[in-house]
């Protein structure tokens, strides 16, 4: 004869969908960060390659005016010059800025997914470990019902 049927069952099945939607939420975060992190990076390199590069045109344009080759002009073009560079610096700092708050954020949610799927997994981890003991105990009455059945037919007749 089958055990009585676990009644808790439907919460079993609810606190189950619960830790798969958790996961899924964890790996939408998880994929989000690396987004992130690519952003950040390739941010933090453009910002690298323009300092390189505005370093490379300074010191010839250094080099150029120590042997006075420069004229008032060219002195008025240098310094639109490092206006502008100055311009595009603060621009890639402003993007780099971003991504790296951008990550941040992203670093943080993926942190909370994965308190929730803990807590999901516990929270099914209960019902889990309820179903074991439920499913024991009637075990354990069912073997007593059937040794006592047992006792019984053995049993001698006055």
């Amino acid at each position: 004869m089958p055990g009585p049927k676990y009644p808790l069952e439907t919460l079993a099945r609810v606190r189950d969908r619960r830790v798969d939607l958790a996961a899924t939420d964890l790996a939408r975060s998880s994929r989000t960060v690396e987004v992130a992190e690519r952003a950040r990076k390739s941010a933090e390199n453009e910002q690298a390659k323009h300092r390189e590069a505005a370093a490379v045109l300074r010191s010839a344009e250094d080099e150029a005016l120590a042997k006075g080759a420069l004229r008032a002009s060219d002195l008025a073009a240098r310094e639109a010059w490092r206006l502008r560079l100055e311009a595009e610096s603060r621009d890639l700092q402003t993007q780099s800025d971003a991504a790296r708050v951008t990550e941040t954020r992203a670093l943080e949610d993926e942190r909370d997914a994965k308190t929730r799927l803990a807590t999901r997994k516990g929270d099914a981890d209960v019902v889990r470990e309820h179903h074991v003991r439920f499913d024991e105990v009637h075990r354990k009455r069912a073997e007593a019902r059937d040794e006592e059945a047992a006792l019984e037919a053995w049993r001698p007749k006055r």
